[in-house]
């Protein structure tokens, strides 16, 4: 069943309930929402791969995280983790994923208005437009596909899929499919669109650069690893996974002088054995790692489930809480509330 069916079904059945009542039949009481970018102009690097959000709904959706819980900091999430993942009282923490340069335009100065602390999780590689990661290429060529008269590049475009394509939407779908491992195709397909990355980045400038993001640590934000190229980590050997975090924490701590190790997963850290996240506490003492799935238990250790808070059909933080806090008391029925590893 589609999963965002079953979302929007679930934030419908919840409009019943005070979202207080799902809080604490759930004790459920933290919550850790995330996004990538917030901006009313978002460059083809980054608008075709998840919803964007406004300016205007940002203030929104924080409005309501303020009206409902309380902003907490680090401390209050290392005193999560300490006391076995639980929390007496209704608090989020909020952070953003992948060091785009909205990050310092946008997001930081609208978080400090409203005295809202936050950690920017950032990938090494990226960071002063060095080079582009497989997504936003990925997003690059969908925006040169969706340009009208290119039907002939479709069809060289079509040799290169596994299967017939059938117009923009079958192409675009199978785009969206590539993974860091399907680099070589990526560049045949940038090449059969004329699109130049190394332009493109010039242009746009997606990421933050050193000097903004030790402006942030400076503002009190937290700054933390994101891998070193954003791949998808299911796809990597444990050792290439190992590697790509010693990496990006070797460059926080020698550019940033970061004090906290903490880590978010790119994508997500689905089919990731439980001996990685006893890497990432025994052996690198990351102290706080984050992945993608929702409001879910895990017991991995240190390891906290985050809300994405850029979803299709949804349109406000309100209706897709609402819907993790449901569709939560819906899985503990059936014993799927927790990720056992």
């Amino acid at each position: 069943m589609n999963r965002q069916f079953i979302k929007k079904t679930a934030y419908n059945l919840s409009k019943p309930f005070p979202l207080k009542w799902m809080r604490r039949l759930s004790d459920q009481h933290f919550i850790f929402p995330f996004y990538h970018v917030v901006t009313d102009h978002p460059s083809p690097c980054i608008k075709h791969l998840f919803p964007v959000t406004t300016e205007k709904q940002f203030k929104r959706d924080l409005d309501f995280l303020l009206r409902n819980f309380s902003p907490a900091g680090y401390p209050e999430v290392k005193n999560f983790l300490e006391k076995g993942k639980k929390a007496d009282k209704p608090l989020f923490f909020l952070s953003f994923d992948d060091g785009f340069a909205e990050c310092n335009e946008i997001i930081a100065p609208i978080l400090k208005a409203k005295g809202i602390p936050a950690a920017f999780f950032i990938n090494p590689d990226f960071v002063g437009n060095k080079q582009l990661s497989h997504r936003q290429k990925v997003s690059l060529i969908i925006d040169k596909i969706l340009q009208p008269d290119n039907s002939i590049l479709e069809k060289r475009a079509g040799k290169l899929t596994p299967s017939p394509i059938s117009g923009k939407a079958t192409l675009i779908q199978w785009v969206k499919s590539l993974t860091i491992t399907d680099t070589e195709l990526i560049h045949d397909m940038a090449s059969i669109y004329d699109v130049d990355f190394v332009k493109a980045l010039d242009t746009y400038q997606p990421y933050m650069s050193l000097a903004q993001i030790q402006q942030l640590k400076a503002d009190g934000f937290i700054i933390g690893s994101h891998s070193l190229n954003h791949p998808e980590f299911n796809l990597l050997s444990e050792e290439e996974m190992k590697q790509q975090i010693e990496g990006s924490f070797q460059y926080l701590e020698n550019q940033l002088h970061t004090e906290y190790r903490v880590f978010s997963f790119p994508f997500h850290d689905i089919g990731i054995p439980s001996s990685f996240f006893n890497f990432l506490v025994h052996e690198v003492n990351v102290e706080a790692s984050f992945g993608t799935s929702g409001i879910k238990n895990d017991n991995a250790p240190n390891h906290i489930q985050r809300i994405p808070l850029e979803l299709s059909g949804f349109h406000q933080s309100e209706e897709i809480i609402r819907s993790e806090y449901f569709y939560y008391l819906v899985k503990i029925l059936f014993g799927k509330n927790r990720i056992r590893r």
